[in-house]
Formats: structure tokens, sequence, C-alpha cells
């Protein structure tokens, strides 16, 4: 049977035969052989450019164009209008016409392929009678030296790699436009057929969100584009001290709006030469920097990707940011004894996430507002898995006293069963003492707790904001968005974790949550976090439901009166978690229950 990529190259070749016959028809054949003036240019992208299109690169892009010849793969994190898409298509032309070689272009969606970088191509092929022949189904190709130079431009939207099984070239060259959007397949795809020596890749694009293969590339080599060095802008900023660059005052003095604060429009710009209007008409502008980027705020992860051209610390849409783990760990490290003192007088509570044989359970432990611990329990993928689990809860309970939940959706619920016939019948099945002789266990189990979570229910009509959540996984949604504003807050701490700390900050962080149509809060499937992660969150799994189990949320005044009366509050504080359910809740303590 044909491989993939045999069948992948029959389909090409079909398609070449039949351009070659209809080109032929119509009269408009494209000769196998074309000499161009500009091969001289082979090795010398700025020179092409420069000559064939009069254009003015800016020492960004000279060096974009240098990168290509001496990297295989040439990342760049731009901001906004600083033309991304513009050297992109002139790198393509002169790929093309002065290499003769192969041009791949993907982006994210067709629309982005179709209108950004090949509706400059198509521009500057008119404009410049680059020639050859240009047609935009099944998709868009421009044609110059049949099966030898030519470039084709499809979406990488349907998360296929085998789009570039049998693209290989002797001279070949991949553009990926707007590269954060692209997944991990087809940026796979796309470095598998950079085999020969004259083969390159150049990623571009706003570094507007993390945890992706552009991103980790960028990590290890990237050329950064910010605006500031723009012909468009650059005359007319300055770097402060803390690193942001604002309008010099004597240009804001005479382009800004004194009765709105928003920049004059350049015809109405006073003649003075300190002035100077847009040099690249459509680029980035100063209108643009300081009325509509600006607003966001400097220190906003929109301004450090569109305007500094960073990737920020946070994904927008991350379950709990980095950047609020982070301030997390934080306050537990710079004042350990008030975290200490306020879990003190509070029951332990664990989450626990029963792994499926493929993946290990994993056991998270919190008392009061502070993670104390996390551990993972690999699993073999057999038969006693299960009973091992259970054998760990129950000498967690037992050294605790504490409260634990259970995931008890699927295989977790034969461990939930276990652990509950424990506490309740003072008895072990036989099944875990083969595994785990916890019969020493037994008699400290009286006082503990042990819930089966299902997150698949409604939401808990008295636990967190329970009208933003709807569906199957409500419940799951309202657990995952208590603990996000929490975090938001600043109402949790984390103590060190250990080797795990890194992963569990990945895992809280490559977790996405959306927002429906009609207003209603969830978290992505669970499927797509398995595959941006490649692992099963079970770690932040089970920090979920440990936060969830008897919590109880410490607003800012709670916190306020400890510092004040530690012994008073503390006293309060401890009866009345006492008298929580054992139901999810999310009680607010506030002053008026210190009187």
């Amino acid at each position: 049977m044909p491989t993939l990529a045999k069948l992948a190259k029959i389909g090409m070749d079909a398609h070449h035969d039949r351009l070659k016959r209809d080109a032929v028809k119509s009269g408009l054949a494209v000769s196998q052989k074309k000499a161009s003036e500009y091969k001289k240019y082979e090795r010398d992208p700025i020179g092409y450019i420069e000559a064939r299109f009069g254009g003015i690169l800016t020492d960004e892009q000279k060096e974009i164009c240098l990168s290509l010849l001496g990297r295989k793969i040439t990342c760049v994190q731009a901001s906004h209008g600083v033309g991304k898409s513009y050297l992109s298509a002139l790198l393509a032309l002169w790929f093309v016409e002065a290499v003769e070689g192969r041009v791949i272009t993907t982006a994210p969606t067709a629309r982005q392929v179709g209108e950004i970088i090949w509706g400059e191509i198509r521009k500057r092929n008119k404009e410049f009678a680059v020639g050859g022949r240009y047609t935009s189904s099944p998709y868009h190709k421009l044609v110059l030296i049949e099966d030898q130079a030519w470039a084709i431009g499809f979406a990488a939207e349907d998360r296929n790699t085998n789009a570039f099984q049998g693209l290989h070239a002797e001279r070949l060259l991949i553009i990926i436009d707007e590269a954060c959007g692209v997944t991990e397949e087809i940026w796979g795809g796309a470095s598998s057929c950079l085999t020969g020596d004259f083969n390159m890749m150049l990623a571009i694009g706003n570094p507007v969100t993390v945890d992706n293969p552009f991103q980790l590339q960028c990590s290890r080599h990237a050329i950064h584009i910010p605006v500031w060095g723009h012909p468009n802008v650059n005359w007319a900023y300055e770097k402060h001290p803390d690193g942001i660059h604002r309008l010099k005052p004597e240009i804001k003095e005479l382009i800004v709006n004194p009765e709105n604060g928003e920049i004059l429009g350049q015809e109405q710009w006073p003649d003075d030469p300190r002035l100077q209007k847009d040099v690249i008409p459509g680029a980035v502008s100063i209108a643009w920097i300081e009325d509509i980027a600006r607003p966001h705020g400097e220190s906003s992860g929109w301004w450090l990707s569109r305007v500094e051209g960073r990737f920020p610390l946070d994904a927008e849409n991350s379950l709990i940011p980095r950047s609020w783990f982070r301030e997390a760990r934080h306050r537990y490290d710079s004042n350990p004894d008030y975290w200490d003192n306020l879990a003190h007088v509070q029951p332990y509570r664990g989450g626990m996430d029963i792994g499926d044989g493929s993946d290990p359970h994993a056991l998270a432990v919190w008392q009061g507002a502070t993670l104390y611990r996390i551990n993972e329990y690999q699993t073999q993928g057999d038969r006693l898995d299960l009973a091992r689990a259970a054998g760990k809860a129950i000498r967690w309970l037992a050294e605790t006293n504490g409260r634990l939940a259970i995931d008890a959706t699927g295989v977790g619920s034969g461990v939930d069963s276990m652990v509950l016939e424990a506490i309740h019948q003072n008895k072990v099945s036989e099944l875990i003492l083969s595994v785990d002789d916890v019969s020493d266990a037994l008699p400290s189990l009286s006082n503990c707790g042990c819930s089966g979570i299902k997150w698949s229910r409604k939401a808990d009509p008295s636990g967190y904001s329970p009208d933003s959540f709807t569906g199957a996984g409500a419940l799951k949604y309202q657990q995952c968005f208590a603990l996000r504003r929490a975090f938001e807050l600043g109402e949790v701490a984390i103590a060190p974790l250990g080797d795990l700390e890194t992963k569990l900050e990945d895992e809280l962080c490559g977790i996405y949550w959306e927002e429906s149509s009609d207003g209603k809060l969830k978290v992505e499937p669970k499927a797509k976090t398995k595959k941006r992660l490649k692992r099963s969150p079970n770690l932040a799994d089970a920090v979920v439901m440990g936060y969830s189990e008897n919590c109880n949320h410490i607003s800012a005044d709670m916190l306020a009166i400890v510092e004040r009366e530690p012994k008073s509050a503390m006293e309060e504080f401890s009866g009345f978690t006492k008298s929580v359910s054992s139901t999810y809740k999310q009680p607010i303590l506030t002053k008026e229950m210190f009187g």
C-alpha cells in the first residue's frame, strides 16, 4: 500500500499535469526554464528587495533576511504594524524569482493566507510585473517555472500534518505567518520538510499567546521587533527609566488634543520641523500607540505582545495565569509564619485525582488557604491500581485526620467506595490489604471525611456564582473558577512544593477557560488540555478538588483582622470552619463575624 507521502506526491503530480494541460489550452503555457535577471541575488535577499522593488528595509528586516541564510529556522516575534507580512511576501518572491525554488506559506486560517501574505504577493506582482501564472483554487499558487519555481499558500486550520507530506525540494522556503496560532501538528509537519542544505523556514507573528510551538522555538532563538524602531514612530518617543517608551514632552505638546487627550490627525499637526508624517502609510502610527494600545495598560499582556513584541507571561485565558501562581508562591515565602498560623487551626483538605493506568494518581493537600503538598503515584496499568490509590488515601486520612475529595467519575468511583467503606465500616477490603496493609490506620479514621466528586453534575446552588455555569460539567467549572477567583484576589498561598512545583504551574496555566455565546463560563474539554500539555492535568485537578473540599473563602477583611488580633480571629475562624457542611460551600468571612 502506498505511504501517505507517496499518495501526497501522486496527488501533487496529477495536479501539476492538470495545470500544464489547462495552461496549454488557454495559450498561457509557462516555460520549463526561464532565465531570471535577478538570479545574481540568489544568496542576497536584501539586494533583491532593494533592486527589484526599490524597498528600503529597516535594520530588523535586514536581520531577518540574513538569518534566513544562516539558520534552518528563523523565528520573529514582532509587534503590530511593523511590516511582517510585507517582508514575508517579498521574501517569497525572492525565493521564487531569484533562487528559483519552492515556497510554501501557511497561516492559521484561510482568510489570513489569502488576505494578508498573499494579498501582498499579488499586489507586488501586479505592481512590479514579476509575472508567472497565479491561481487561487484549490489553494493560492504562483508558478514562474513549472515544477521548479513556484509558491503555494494554504491554511493550517485543519491541523493536518499531512498537508506537508511529500513537499520536499532541493530549494525550499516555508513561511508560517501568524505563527502563534499554528498547531504543533502543522509545525511538526513543516519542520520535517527541512531536509536539504538550502531549506529554510521563517515563522513570524505577534507573540500574543504562550504555551505553543512558536513560543517554544522563540525561547531558543528569535528576532525581536518592537514598534519603537519603526520610522513612523521612532522619532517621537524616548525610553524612560522604568523601561516604558513615552512621547517626548515637546512632541506631545504639539500633537495631542488638549481637550480630549487624543492624538490629532496628521493633517492638523503644526508646521514644525520636529514633526514627521508617516513614512509608511498603514503601518504602526503614533495615534494607534496612544489611542488604541496604551489604554490597555503598559504592563498588560496586550501591550507586551502587540507593542513591545514580547510574549506575555500569561495566556489571556489560562485558568490560573502564571503570574498569579508565582505571586501565591511569593506570598508564602515572604511571610510563612503568617500563613502557617492561619492554617494551623483549620483541618487538612485533600484532593485526589485517579489515574487511568496511563496517568499517575495525584494528591494535593491544603490547610486553610495554603497549598502545602502535592504528590504523584505512578500507576502500573493493572487491576490493583485502584487498590493502591485507596491505600494511599486511607493512610493520608489517618495521618491528617482531614477531609478528602476523590475524583469519583469513571475509575475513581471504585477508590471512593473503598475509602468510604474503611471510614464508615472500619473495614478494609482484601484487595487493598493485598497491596498495602493499612489495618493500623483504621482507628484513626473515625473523624475523617471523604467525598466523591462528580464534575459532570450541575453547579452547586450554594457554591461560587452558581448562575455563571450551566450544562454538563458545570460543577467542575464552578470549582475551577472558585479557585481562580481566590488566586485573583490574593487569598491563597502556595508553600514550596519541591520537584513537582513547575509541573503543577504548567498544568494550572495550561488549562484554558472559555465564555459561551450566552455569557456562561466553562473550562475547555480535557482532551484539549491533554493535547497541549502532552499529559493529563492530574495535579491541577487534585488541587481544584482539594481547595473545594470544605472550602473557606477568606476575605481581605478577615486577613486584616488576623494581622491585628490573630488569637481571637483564629478562634472565631476555627469555630466557623467546623460548622461548615461537607457539601462544597464558599462562605465569606467578614469583619462582622468578629463583632
